[in-house]
Formats: C-alpha cells, sequence, structure tokens
C-alpha cells in the first residue's frame, strides 16, 4: 500500500532541513574552531595547591553548542549516527577511567569532552563529509587568526574584545604569556590569535597549511599563504617552524626523495646549531616534568592515575620549587600514558591502527602520513591536542582527514 503524499510531505521536510542545516552548522564550527569562547565554572575541584588550573576546570564552550546542534539534527537525518563495538567499548572504558582518578569531576568532564570528539569524528565519517569544504572553511579560519595575530604582534596586546571570537584579553604583564627577547634586546610578547597559546596557534597554522598544500593555483591566494606563513613565525613555536621547513622543502623537492632526504638533513643540522641554546633551555624546564610522569607511569603502569588527574598527581612527584612552570607533560604519549595506562595506549593504538591503515595507502596517496607525521611530531613536543578544546577538536579533524583521505583533492 503506497503511502499518501500528505504522509510522506512532513519526513521530506524534515530531512531537508536537517540535511540543510547540518550544512550550515558545520560550516560554522569549522570557521569557529579556533574560538576560546566558553563558560566557566570555577569549582573546588580545579584547584591544585590552593591554585585554580585551567585543564581542570569545567567549561561550555561556543563550538560544543555547535557539536551538541550537530548532534539534535542528526536525529531527524537520513543516515543515522552509528558508533561501532569496539568504539562503545571504549566509551565504556573511558567511563572506568573517569572513576578511579582521585579528582572524579575532573576525569568525567575529559571523559564527556573525549567521546563529544569521537561522536563527532563517525558523525563526519558517516555524513562522508566533504574534504574540500573541510579544507577550504579552516583556510580562511586561518587567514582570520592570522591577521589577528600579526595585529597583536605590533600591538602587544589583545584587539578585539572577548566577544565574539573568544580573544582571550592579555598585556605585557599577563601571567604565563609567552614572551621572546629580540636580537636588539627587545622584549616581544608572541601573537596568540583567539587559541589559549601561542603554540596553539602555531600548530593551527601549521596543519592548516599542510592540508592546503596542493591549493595554491591562483595568483589571489599567494598574499594569504605568505600572511599565514607570517604569523607561524612571529609564534616563535620552534617546532612548528622546523615542520614549516620541512614542509617546504617537501613542497619543492617531492619529487625528488635523493635530493629531499640530504636538504632535510642539512636543514636540521642547521636548525640544531641555531636553536641550541633556546631548545636547551626549554628542555631544561621541561625535563622536571617529564621525569615526574615516568614515576606517575612506573607507579601506575595498568590503568593510570585517571583522565585529567595528571596535574592532580604531580604534587605527589615534584615540589613547586622544582617545576619552571606547572602544567601536563610536554609529551601528548607521556601524558595519555600516564592517566590511562598501558590499557589506554594499546587502545589507542589499536583504533589508529585500525582506522588509518597508513602503509596501505601510501603508495597511493603521500598526504595521509604527510599529515599524521605532522601531527604525530607537535604531539612529542606538546600537550595541546590532547588537553584544550580546540587542541582536540583539531586532532578530530585531522584523524578523519587522515582515515578518508580522497586521493583526486590531495595529490
Amino acid at each position: 500500500m503506497k503511502r499518501s503524499r500528505k504522509d510522506t510531505r512532513p519526513a521530506c521536510w524534515k530531512a531537508r532541513l536537517s540535511t540543510g542545516g547540518e550544512d550550515v552548522i558545520f560550516a560554522i564550527f569549522l570557521f569557529f574552531l579556533p574560538s576560546n569562547l566558553a563558560w566557566h565554572w570555577q569549582t573546588p575541584s580545579a584547584l591544585v595547591l590552593g591554585i585554580y588550573r585551567d585543564y581542570l576546570i569545567p567549561a561550555l564552550f561556543s563550538t560544543d553548542l555547535l557539536i551538541i546542534s550537530l548532534l539534535f539534527l542528526s536525529f531527524f537525518s537520513k543516515t543515522k549516527i552509528l558508533l561501532p563495538k569496539k568504539t562503545i567499548f571504549f566509551v565504556f572504558l573511558l567511563l572506568f577511567f573517569s572513576f578511579i582518578g582521585q579528582n572524579k569531576i575532573a576525569s568525567f568532564y575529559k571523559a564527556v569532552k573525549i567521546f563529544e570528539c569521537f561522536w563527532l569524528f563517525y558523525w563526519l565519517k558517516s555524513k562522508k563529509a566533504n574534504q574540500q569544504i573541510i579544507v577550504k572553511t579552516l583556510f580562511w579560519a586561518a587567514c582570520l587568526q592570522a591577521g589577528l595575530a600579526i595585529f597583536q604582534w605590533f600591538k602587544q596586546t589583545s584587539v578585539l574584545s572577548y566577544l565574539p571570537f573568544g580573544e582571550q584579553p592579555f598585556n605585557f604583564f599577563t601571567p604565563n604569556i609567552k614572551k621572546i627577547i629580540l636580537p636588539n634586546g627587545s622584549i616581544r610578547i608572541t601573537p596568540l590569535g583567539t587559541f589559549p597559546h601561542s603554540n596553539v596557534l602555531a600548530g593551527f597554522l601549521l596543519l592548516v597549511l599542510t592540508i592546503n598544500l596542493n591549493s595554491l593555483k591562483k595568483l589571489w591566494q599567494i598574499p594569504l599563504y605568505i600572511l599565514i606563513v607570517g604569523a607561524l613565525i612571529l609564534t616563535f613555536s620552534l617546532p612548528a617552524l622546523f615542520l614549516l621547513f620541512l614542509l617546504f622543502l617537501y613542497s619543492l623537492f617531492k619529487n625528488k626523495p635523493k635530493l629531499l632526504f640530504g636538504l632535510c638533513l642539512l636543514g636540521i643540522s642547521g636548525l640544531i646549531w641555531l636553536f641550541y641554546q633556546t631548545a636547551l633551555s626549554s628542555l631544561q624546564h621541561r625535563l622536571p616534568l617529564i621525569k615526574s610522569s615516568w614515576l606517575i607511569i612506573k607507579d601506575n603502569f595498568l590503568i593510570g592515575v585517571g583522565l585529567n588527574n595528571f596535574l592532580v598527581k604531580l604534587p605527589e612527584y615534584i615540589s613547586g620549587s622544582q617545576v619552571y612552570f606547572f602544567q601536563p607533560v610536554h609529551n601528548l604519549f607521556l601524558l595519555l600514558f600516564a592517566e590511562t595506562g598501558v590499557v589506554g595506549m594499546l587502545i589507542f593504538l589499536f583504533w589508529g591502527v585500525n582506522h588509518f591503515q597508513i602503509l596501505k595507502r601510501l603508495e597511493k596517496n603521500r598526504f595521509p602520513s604527510l599529515l599524521l607525521l605532522g601531527w604525530f611530531l607537535l604531539a612529542q613536543l606538546d600537550h595541546y591536542f590532547y588537553t584544550l578544546q580546540q587542541g582536540l577538536l583539531i586532532t578530530t579533524i585531522v584523524f578523519y582527514l587522515i582515515s578518508s583521505t580522497d586521493r583526486k583533492r590531495y595529490n
């Protein structure tokens, strides 16, 4: 028996509304991904040694609201978002890790954030999200961030108000603001864009340049690429600048592997010599955190100390006088190992191998391995891909592009 036109029209209307609404909200989400706009709750659980720690403060970001909107519209969509059984199992393990930590509120908050990113990843997979739209939208978002960063560099303070993009108010006297000493002896603040730290801005700009590597086809695009590269240089983020240099070599000599390998070695040697003292100083500051992370792993090898509990346990392994800055260890994998143990690390590695299949697809397309390598090297030297809202969302988008790369788009 055929259904009447009257019966089917509402369902079709809802489906069209859902599809169009999802596309619009997703585009807005991508453009505002760098936004730091959020509502924070300074609960007692965020206190460590009597001081509020940003990484432990629960917050509802504007990007969270956009993801919740996508979740709501997905209920009316023809395409259903189905999480694989293995992922559901992983979610239950996340909940388990949420309740073993000393600070259960911080653990549960982190578990919700990770689950949010997992849902977004499988939403992208189920919808087969258009990679060109992702690449182009993030490019324009990077242009906005680069322009704002350059204004911040010359003004040496924040440019906009906290609304509407969530630019963090700062000036020369803001605590923990990153500063560099120029050759003429002057001290300058490195720009942040709308990110919490200039290193996060640098990582975002670098990954956007990577996914737009083969998109420079028109003359009017050149000033925009120069704008992004210029802002990246002004962050003075050594890992990102090093990877930018290698990305430049790759774009010039990708068809000459032997020459590319030699130039990379030469470039690495030059950068090591040029930045030796700066890098050594940074390592000395971070070394106590690295040592403490290994001790935490040793004492909690199987299941870790619980999600988002590294800072909670850190005072037991290090005194305040021994640490230059009280932060998570600047290595995503050490941090993840310390908080989830060998069980969590094995699950993460299994999930990555299962979804990326880099070796199988490397002969057809170099892009997935190039993008994953950039993400991996940055994750070796910092923690923001795991600890910050923008970092988690960047990781989600990067992982989607790696796991479902369109050969025609990136070759």
